[in-house]
């Protein structure tokens, strides 16, 4: 399946303002690392319906999410969206959502690529994180504003997210949780952001890997880790971001930069 799709200014300031927002750091860089998500969740109508139709007594959620790019996108300028499903092998099993994002010259900018699992939805309400204690080589970063109904609204609107268990706190309570949960792709816009790596770095690789659910209303603690610096004679920077609430890790996120040699 294949759409062009043009990012509009409104649409990448929104974008800036939200992970703003989010980070208490200001606006987000001209044009957030994460900009090709704007697009991922418009799919046409009959194959969302397929992919996220009930599952008697089990419930969606997203394991993973990368992006790799080679460059940003530009406001007014148009992109194919490639999409690719692998369709899963049973009930249980993961499926996958691919996107390749190509400009008008045909080169790839971007690529988004998310793994989905049905578990049973009393899993997703007993998941808490992994524990995390601190150690010398994590570095306390910055702790995200309270994510309230606002952000995560504001974020549902601007990509199209229909997944009542961000919005309908009857729904998310049927399920065995407190309420609604954050959406894990409003984690991922700011982890550029809140990576720390300096204004000379720029940022062409993020892995997201989601643990548990994250309340709305909930502030965010994150730390950093730094890689082995391997590519150091390339000018690659790896940094692992580590997103608690308490002393539990409810995500991790993976991060590639380029800096200058």
């Amino acid at each position: 399946m294949a759409e062009t799709i043009t990012p509009t200014p409104d649409e990448i300031a929104e974008l800036r303002r939200l992970v703003g927002d989010i980070t208490g750091i200001g606006d987000g860089p001209a044009v957030p690392f994460a900009a090709p998500l704007l697009f991922f969740s418009r799919l046409d109508d009959a194959r969302r319906d397929a992919l996220f139709a009930p599952r008697p007594g089990r419930i969606l959620v997203q394991e993973q999410l990368a992006i790799e790019a080679t460059g940003r996108l530009t406001a007014g300028e148009p992109v194919g969206v490639h999409f690719r499903f692998g369709e899963p092998a049973g009930d249980t099993a993961a499926f996958r959502i691919e996107a390749d994002l190509v400009d008008r010259g045909g080169t790839t900018v971007a690529a988004i690529r998310t793994s989905i699992r049905p578990i049973e939805a009393a899993g997703l309400a007993a998941a808490t994180g992994l524990p995390m204690a601190p150690t010398p080589d994590l570095v306390e970063r910055a702790t995200t504003r309270p994510l309230g109904s606002d952000p995560v609204d504001r974020w549902l609107h601007l990509v199209g997210d229909v997944n009542p268990i961000h919005s309908d706190t009857a729904h998310a309570t049927a399920l065995g949780l407190s309420g609604p949960v954050v959406p894990g792709a409003l984690l991922t816009t700011a982890a550029e952001v809140l990576a720390g790596a300096g204004p000379d770095a720029t940022l062409v690789r993020l892995n997201m890997r989601f643990m548990a659910p994250i309340a709305i209303g909930t502030a965010v603690a994150t730390r950093v880790r730094e890689r082995p610096a391997e590519g150091a004679a390339t000018g690659r920077r790896d940094l692992r971001l580590f997103f608690l609430v308490g002393d539990r890790a409810t995500a991790v996120a993976d991060l590639g930069f380029l800096t200058p040699v």
